[in-house]
């Protein structure tokens, strides 16, 4: 049985050898910021949504109707305040 396991020992595969990587590149500036956010699908989410707000303030209602081809109605929910000062 000894005989039989050297023989089976001996034709074993040596292990591989491990060689030393040295070090580990640090990630960059977008990594690091992409990795306080919560990774790339955070950071694209904000992005659009910082995009859509600056967009969204810069245009008035006239060059949004422009761009979508629509026309905003203006709702007046309190024509008059005045009855917010009458009794009875």
């Amino acid at each position: 049985m000894e005989r039989v396991l050297a023989d089976a020992l001996a034709l074993q595969p040596a292990p591989p050898s491990y060689r030393n990587v040295g070090a580990v590149p640090q990630p960059g500036l977008l990594g690091r910021l992409m990795a306080v956010f919560g990774g790339a699908p955070a950071l694209a989410g904000l992005g659009t949504a910082a995009v859509f707000g600056l967009a969204l303030g810069y245009y008035s209602p006239t060059t949004m109707d422009y761009l979508t081809g629509a026309t905003a109605d203006t709702a007046e929910f309190f024509p008059e305040a005045d009855f917010l000062t009458t009794e009875g």
